[in-house]
């Protein structure tokens, strides 16, 4: 801890024991003119109490006597007295209370980050809640919101009831201002929260302002004294976008590869055709696109590198997330591949944009070579077990022919 900080906590610290001193003082000057009040209001029975304390004294004079003996005489005489003749321990005491003194000042303020006890006035209550007048307890929606819920709804609670319960179902009127205006129906939940749920959801990229009036008044004579503003923006989220070759390739991909491309929002197949570019060599390939049929379940694609497919659909309908993109003419051999998703692309409906260009490298098949493994295996049983190996996906039949 800094030079500063160290004094600074230690003027706390004396402050702090000034103001317990005072405040003891205090306490006990009070105390003490209430107790000679209140003698002076019984001096007959204090008198009596002080005789029978008195008369017990005397009875037990032989006990206080060798209570007298024992202190004087065993403790300090033998013990005490002893120990303090000797210069250094009568040092060595003082020191050890003067420390611990010492530390039962300091070492509590400078625990608590050189704050000593609150001071007195100096932490008040809080002001008591006004309910003579019309507030609002809670709004929302404030700041920024995503277009995850594009019909979010606004909602305003109210310290008294604005409408009758019996009437909860006919009163659509809300007491909410929107700007820019939004069509839309207003809705209660009992009779001191209004809320506005807008008709087709709120528009990207913009910021509205809701204001309840001042005036507005509550069943029981209550009043809104000032306008009551707040405000929230309505912000397009991410869209994130996946590909890789379907069915999957380890490593190069075949001159005729699909793509699975798999998006974090339902999307339009003409926006995504139109934001794709697929190249091979920097020369573009035309390609079409489509939804990914509904899923029955298990495995897509039989064969080494197949893959769960997932549940069987519901309902039937195509997965709006993934699309499959099929090349129309064929790749060039061990060629650079390039899927590109240019930035700006919207989801459906526009409840998310692709904030960054995202792009996929690929290469395809180059001329086959063959792998032996294994050879002069170390053991008899090695030779049983040699593997062919081909850098590309070959036709076992073919394979077997060659």
């Amino acid at each position: 801890m800094k030079i500063k900080e160290m004094f600074h906590a230690l003027m706390v610290s004396l402050k702090s024991i000034i103001h317990k001193i005072l405040s003891i003082i205090s306490t006990g000057a009070g105390r003490v003119a209430s107790l000679f009040r209140t003698a002076r209001l019984q001096t007959s029975i204090l008198s009596r109490r002080i005789l029978s304390w008195v008369k017990t004294l005397r009875l037990n004079k032989a006990t206080a006597e060798r209570a007298k003996i024992f202190i004087t005489g065993e403790i300090w005489a033998r013990r005490l007295k002893p120990f303090f003749s000797v210069k250094r321990n009568r040092i060595a005491t003082a020191v050890g209370v003067a420390a611990v003194i010492g530390i039962a000042l300091v070492a509590g303020p400078l625990s608590s980050g050189g704050v000593a006890d609150i001071e007195p006035d100096h932490y008040k209550e809080p002001a008591p809640v006004d309910n003579s007048i019309l507030r609002i307890i809670q709004a929302a929606p404030t700041g920024t919101i995503t277009g995850d819920e594009p019909r979010k709804e606004v909602t305003v609670v109210f310290n008294h009831p604005l409408v009758p319960l019996a009437q909860l179902e006919q009163k659509t009127a809300g007491v909410i201002e929107i700007t820019p205006a939004v069509r839309g129906n207003f809705r209660w939940y009992g009779s001191r929260i209004c809320a506005f749920i807008p008709e087709t959801g709120w528009e990207f990229g913009r910021t509205y302002k809701i204001i309840i009036r001042k005036g507005t008044a509550s069943l029981n004579g209550k009043v809104l004294p000032d306008d009551y503003t707040f405000s929230f923006t309505f912000e397009i989220p991410d869209l994130d976008v996946s590909a890789h070759p379907m069915p999957y390739q380890p490593s190069t991909i075949d001159y005729n590869q699909s793509f699975s491309l798999s998006f974090s929002h339902a999307v339009n197949l003409d926006q995504v055709r139109a934001g794709i570019k697929l190249t091979c060599k920097n020369r573009a390939v035309p390609f079409v696109v489509a939804y990914r049929e509904p899923s029955t379940g298990g495995d897509y694609d039989e064969g080494e590198y197949g893959y769960y497919d997932g549940p069987p659909s519901r309902d039937s309908e195509p997965n709006r997330r993934l699309v499959i993109l099929t090349p129309s003419a064929r790749f060039d051999r061990d060629a650079p591949v390039q899927l590109t998703v240019a930035k700006g692309l919207r989801a459906a409906g526009g409840i998310a944009e692709l904030k960054k260009e995202a792009s996929f490298s690929h290469t395809t098949h180059g001329p086959l070579t063959v792998t032996f493994k294994n050879e002069g295996g170390n053991f008899y049983q090695d030779f049983w077990r040699n593997q062919i190996e081909f850098n590309n996906n070959v036709d076992l039949a073919t394979a077997r022919a060659a």
